[in-house]
């Protein structure tokens, strides 16, 4: 039928590809820093953090590692599963929406927020920060494209 969301559009696939790597780039470095929030294992020096909230990478690391990339799997699963959410079905102010997509557009903003606040913190260090802020900002924009939002329609 020509109404019928397609099975598997391709800003969907192209989001969980993106959902994956953010998985598999975080978990590890976030895991490195919650047990050594020294940040030697990780290969990075802990006078970086001279200036901020922060006197060890035992907190960015924690977050890294849950919010950056326990979440990605998380959301990675709500959008291949589409399970029914309950209390998020009522906190999502997007009925027509499955709770999915506004989980997958604010998970692309908080990886957008989370380098933003980094570079304001300690400044450019990488290329690691434009390339993930761009992952945040493909994110937000594939959450938005027509295909997806049809697919997660409810």
């Amino acid at each position: 039928m020509p109404n019928d969301p397609p099975k598997n559009p391709l800003a969907l696939k192209v989001l969980l590809f993106f959902l994956a790597f953010e998985f598999v780039s975080a978990v590890p470095y976030g895991l490195m820093l919650a047990i050594d929030p020294s940040g030697k294992m990780a290969g990075m020096d802990v006078g970086v953090l001279m200036g901020t909230p922060f006197s060890d990478y035992f907190v960015p690391g924690f977050l890294l590692l849950t919010v950056i990339g326990i979440g990605s799997s998380a959301v990675a699963a709500s959008l291949l599963m589409r399970p029914n959410g309950g209390w998020l079905n009522r906190m999502n102010p997007f009925p027509s929406l499955h709770w999915s997509w506004l989980a997958t557009l604010s998970y692309g903003l908080s990886i957008m927020v989370w380098i933003g606040v980094q570079v304001a913190m300690i400044g450019f260090q990488s290329f690691l920060q434009p390339l993930h802020f761009g992952i945040g900002a493909t994110v937000v924009a594939l959450a938005l494209a027509p295909t997806a939002r049809k697919f997660l329609a409810n």
